[in-house]
């Protein structure tokens, strides 16, 4: 490998810049934005911007040759002599000797006055030799030196050491320093120790490995721990010049498993001895809720000295730009074609990949490499990558079906019917109880392993650890591509499964389980929906439609049993449409202990009016599975529950205005015996007096600056019902609006910082100007 193979055309450019400008000693500007027009650097000296002193004109062309080279400059001549500028120099990765120079040098006659203006690679390389501390200061450069990276991989801690160096190498070449590299070395050297926490996936990993590379190239031997803990100790030279690594020291799923007896007194005390002593350093990594998780349970961990030794690593860490060179550096050295990168910069879309919410180095070199598989052509390129990165549900297909484990698609598809998240304790019970003739002997930890910070991410809120999907995408993906299996379904949904069967049914037809604000009567009609026409989803549907019946009768002993502590209409309401929209027949299916169980709890004013209005409705279009016995007694009972008891919200007022409705439209006549006190005019009169009342105590509530939404929820209501705006409404909001400005402050930092968003675009659209150079 070359030392300048690894390098792409803006870092090459950027670097003959510095080492010109330390050679003659001169200020040296890139050019503004665009196609250069022959200038690369200038200096403009006593000249001026049309006419400047020098210019010098950089090609990184080591993998192109002398002769393609020399064709490029030929084309380029005439746009370069008429910058009229009084030096020409060009610098090139090309090796020359002095022979090809002068035919270069004649081939381009008169711009070039002396082959001394001439800087081929070997020249370049001497220039490095004469001022080394620009190598210094260009990170990539010396990070991709074959003789740094052999330090590394010549001692006996590397086993793999193939591996290890391919995948050294790899991540070297798309590294991009950023703001963690300079705060982590400073925090190095002046406490010797540095614990790097973060998100799972930010790159805390990445960073630590080039921090390591950095002290290995100072002379400092690399000691890289991957068990425990002891391992640092037996390897530790008072004498010697040690760098130790430990990556995710505290574990990466439960937090702790890696910390054995005693150990987090040693681990402490071992920060201790390094912090005091000038030939070593510590380096550490793990998530940010594992670190402090460990605190709350070992002492050693929360005292001062390792307090001082933290790093927080997250996205935030990375500038508009760092993302940009993320990107510009995984296209470059892609093995995308020519035609392709060109098509990027043609369609500037790259400032879309970069700006996408879904942006990670490793979300980036996904939707290549899934490009690159699909044999995507260069004019949808850009197109794809977008989408890859807006919608990566087609990278996540790919990683699914062909890349992971039995044990890895078992969590998946647990936790896409538990709504995408659940806690880290219930997952892995599952996964070791009922799910254990799915993952085929994988233990949760290494299925995890493999997982968190690509797929899914942990995150711990008030003592509980919970386990979600890092990105909409790869639920959707999952619940697509995993849930198609009936051995799977079945084992998903078990008898406390309600809330699974819910989701798949759902996903099945294709609908929503948002909540509804408004019930009314048209909301149930989904179970008249089309069915949907996606393969997968249909043959959900026919694992569904044969066992339903099953699946219902196993959930409900586990509904009425959490009816205990709360009433949720909208369990029976949904049973009751999957009852109805399955092609099974359902006469074996027993809902009157659930019907029983809701008149009760209506009876002594629990539950919701808003779920009684919707389970209504659907009771007023399903002439079954419900005898017309149960179905009139449980009509009736929900008639009289929304008419009567306290109304505290809008939705209580719309569930009344829902019922008036139907009575009014004779869609209740068919139930002779049911009858309610309800009138239009009163629900109407009702409505304003609450509505007026709510608003009158705003000004008094000290969350003054949270209740946009409740004020203009019941503004929404009186409109709905037909009803004028009262000017107390105005008097709540000017209250609301004036609380929020004092608590958000003024909205100055906010246009300051979109400014500076836009202030670097220029820098963004010159770099990616330079992706097709060779």
């Amino acid at each position: 490998m070359s030392q300048f193979e690894n390098l792409s055309p803006y870092d090459f450019e950027n670097l003959v810049r510095d080492l010109l400008a330390r050679k003659f000693n001169a200020h040296l500007e890139t050019f503004p934005v665009g196609r250069d027009g022959g200038i690369d650097v200038r200096y403009i000296g006593h000249g001026s911007k049309r006419n400047p002193d020098l210019i010098i004109q950089c090609k990184h062309y080591e993998r192109s040759g002398f002769d393609k080279l020399k064709s490029k400059m030929i084309a380029e001549r005439g746009v370069a002599l008429k910058i009229n500028a009084k030096q020409y120099v060009l610098a090139t990765t090309v090796s020359m000797t002095s022979t090809k120079k002068t035919e270069l040098k004649d081939a381009l006659h008169p711009l070039i006055a002396s082959e001394s203006d001439i800087y081929a690679a070997n020249d370049i390389a001497s220039l490095l030799r004469d001022y080394p501390e620009v190598e210094k200061s260009h990170f990539r450069l010396w990070l991709n030196s074959t003789a740094v990276l052999e330090r590394v991989l010549h001692n006996e801690i590397y086993t793999q050491t193939d591996v290890y160096l391919e995948e050294l190498e790899r991540t070297a070449r798309t590294f991009v320093d950023n703001s963690g590299v300079e705060a982590v070395r400073q925090i190095l050297e002046s406490q010797h120790v540095c614990i790097i926490s973060g998100p799972a996936g930010v790159g805390k990993t990445t960073l630590a490995n080039m921090l390591l590379i950095y002290y290995v190239d100072r002379g400092f031997e690399p000691i890289v721990v991957s068990e425990n803990f002891n391992e640092a100790q037996k390897l530790y030279m008072k004498d010697r010049k040690q760098i130790f690594l430990y990556d995710d020291f505290l574990g990466r799923t439960t937090g702790l498993e890696k910390l054995g007896k005693n150990e987090d007194s040693r681990l402490s005390h071992f920060i201790r001895s390094v912090s005091n002593t000038s030939s070593k350093r510590f380096l550490m990594t793990t998530r940010h809720y594992i670190l402090e998780q460990a605190k709350e349970i070992h002492e050693p961990l929360d005292s001062p000295h390792v307090k001082h030794a933290e790093y927080f690593f997250k996205m935030a860490s990375y500038t508009k730009a760092n993302k940009a060179h993320i990107l510009y550096n995984h296209l470059y050295f892609s093995v995308l074609s020519e035609d392709h990168k060109a098509a990027i910069v043609k369609s500037r879309r790259y400032t879309e990949m970069i700006d996408s919410e879904n942006f990670t180095p490793r979300a980036v070199e996904s939707a290549v490499g899934l490009a690159l598989e699909n044999e995507v052509e260069a004019e949808n390129i850009a197109e794809f990558l977008v989408e890859s990165l807006e919608d990566p549900r087609e990278l996540w297909r790919v990683q699914l079906t062909k890349h992971m484990t039995h044990g890895q698609r078992t969590i998946l598809a647990f936790l896409a019917l538990e709504r995408g998240q659940c806690d880290l304790e219930k997952l892995e019970r599952f996964y070791v109880t009922g799910g254990k003739d799915l993952q085929r002997g994988q233990s949760f930890d290494a299925a995890m392993r493999g997982l968190e910070g690509s797929a899914l991410e942990i995150r711990k809120w008030r003592e509980v650890e919970t386990v979600r999907f890092a990105n909409p995408g790869v639920e959707d993906a999952v619940l697509e591509h995993l849930l198609v299996i009936r051995e799977v379904v079945e084992t998903l949904i078990g008898p406390s499964g309600y809330d699974r069967l819910l989701v798949l049914w759902n996903h099945a037809n294709d609908h929503s389980t948002a909540k509804v604000t408004r019930p009314s009567p048209w909301l149930t009609a989904i179970s008249m929906a089309p069915r949907s026409s996606t393969p997968n989803r249909r043959a959900l549907q026919m694992i569904l439609d044969s066992m339903l019946h099953k699946y219902i009768r196993q959930v409900i002993p586990g509904v009425l049993a959490t009816w205990k502590k709360s009433v949720e209409e909208s369990h029976l309401n949904n049973l009751l449409v999957m009852a109805r929209s399955a092609e099974s027949g359902h006469g074996e299916l027993d809902f009157v202990p659930m019907v029983d169980a809701l008149i009760m709890a209506w009876s002594e004013k629990r539950g919701s009016k808003e779920q009684a209005s919707s389970l209504l409705s659907t009771l007023l279009l399903l002439d079954d599975p419900l005898n017309s016995a149960v179905r009139e007694n449980l009509v009736q009972a929900a008639a009289d529950f929304i008419s009567f008891g306290p109304n505290a919200a809008p939705e209580d007022f719309y569930a009344m205005f829902s019922l008036v409705s139907s009575i009014e439209a004779g869609e209740l006549d068919d139930f002779e015996s049911v009858s309610s006190p309800l009138t239009m005019t009163s629900v109407r009169e009702e409505a304003e007096a609450f509505a007026v009342s709510e608003w009158e105590s705003i000004p008094s509530r000290s969350d003054l600056h949270e209740l946009r939404d409740e004020v203009e929820s019941w503004r929404d209501l009186l409109e709905d019902l037909g009803l004028e705006e009262p000017s107390e409404y105005m008097s709540a909001l000017v209250a609301v609006d004036e609380a929020e400005e004092e608590a958000n402050g003024s909205d100055e930092d906010w246009r300051e910082e979109s400014f500076s968003k836009r202030a670097d675009d220029g820098d963004v659209h010159r770099l990616f100007a330079s992706l097709t150079d060779d």
